[in-house]
């Protein structure tokens, strides 16, 4: 394969990346809580596996944010008047995958951070 068409590949979904960050506000949102999460990581040292645990978790939120967002354009292009509710079927599931990833985070980020919480306050309080 050409590496000028690998870079160019590259550079596709960096912009694609740029633009669902300039145009989407939950996607800011999900970055955000990722900053937020891997600061709290690092203040409590999490463990190496639990960091490897968020950092997929994130990135599935992250990647499934995206293809809703990739499904609702293409939905609006697509779609016509006749087809309106299987277009608001297809972005109403799309989102919906977005928001079962999303649960399953703050999930995940209950368990592996609620004992480090609770050491942190018992340690304060003893």
């Amino acid at each position: 394969m050409n590496k000028n068409v690998i870079i160019q590949s590259f550079l596709y979904a960096i912009n694609g990346i740029t633009h669902g960050f300039k145009t989407q506000r939950n996607l800011r949102f999900h970055l955000f809580a990722t900053v937020i999460v891997f600061l709290f990581a690092w203040l409590l040292h999490v463990s190496l596996i639990e960091t490897g645990i968020l950092i997929l978790t994130c990135m599935i939120v992250i990647s499934l944010e995206l293809i809703n967002t990739a499904i609702e354009n293409v939905v609006d292009i697509c779609s016509e008047k006749k087809l309106l509710s299987a277009a608001k079927y297809a972005k109403d599931i799309s989102a919906g995958a977005v928001l079962i990833s999303a649960t399953g985070a703050v999930i995940i980020g209950i368990i592996i951070f609620l004992p480090y919480m609770m050491n942190l306050i018992h340690y304060l309080f003893q």
